[in-house]
């Protein structure tokens, strides 16, 4: 079995330092990551966006970029690493419409399921339901459609505003807003794409 050194997540160093702190380790070398028999690489965009994240003293990560550019696929993959390297850490998606909040927990079982076969892993959730995922390390990642609402009284590690037709930041209601940044823990962080 391989494990992951959870620090490495946690340092601000760039995402290349990152993935060779991960070589080093001898974490890819049973691995080899590819999908269709293309490997994996990331865009210029991309590595900004998870450098960002990465970063301790960022409090919002924005996802900026046209459709296909991989903003959801990004913000995903932050709020996965979150659940997987934090104990105990809560996250939420929020999305424009129900049927997006179950494609977002869809794609975020595809990623965990294909991380979990890439290093032997047993399937790391002990429960799911439609809105939630439950990690075996106490994580908890929510599902949830928008309204201003929705994170009345939650206290979060990351919160992923996924929302295709709200075209600026401006455009998201001000109650939202105003519940978004305290609901979110001292390291946590407010990551957000909107429609362009």
């Amino acid at each position: 079995m391989i494990f992951i050194n959870k620090r490495i997540f946690e340092s601000p160093s760039t995402i290349t330092k990152m993935v060779e702190q991960i070589v080093l380790q001898g974490m890819l070398e049973e691995s080899n990551f590819k999908i269709n028999q293309h490997p994996i690489t990331l865009t210029e965009d991309q590595i900004d966006w998870i450098n960002e994240f990465i970063y301790p003293s960022n409090k919002i990560v924005h996802l900026k970029g046209d459709r296909q550019s991989g903003r959801t696929s990004v913000g995903i993959g932050m709020v996965l690493a979150s659940a997987l390297f934090q104990d105990r850490s809560t996250s939420m998606v929020l999305a424009d419409s129900f049927q997006m909040s179950q494609y977002h927990q869809r794609k975020t079982l595809d990623y965990l399921r294909t991380f979990c076969e890439a290093f032997s892993l047993p399937m790391l959730i002990t429960r799911t339901n439609r809105q939630e995922l439950t990690f075996v390390n106490g994580s908890r990642i929510f599902f949830r459609q928008k309204s201003d609402h929705v994170l009345h009284g939650l206290s979060l590690t990351n919160l992923f505003f996924d929302f295709d037709r709200t075209p600026t930041i401006e455009s998201i209601s001000d109650e939202l807003m105003a519940c978004a940044l305290p609901s979110i823990s001292r390291s946590g962080k407010l990551i957000v794409s909107l429609g362009v």
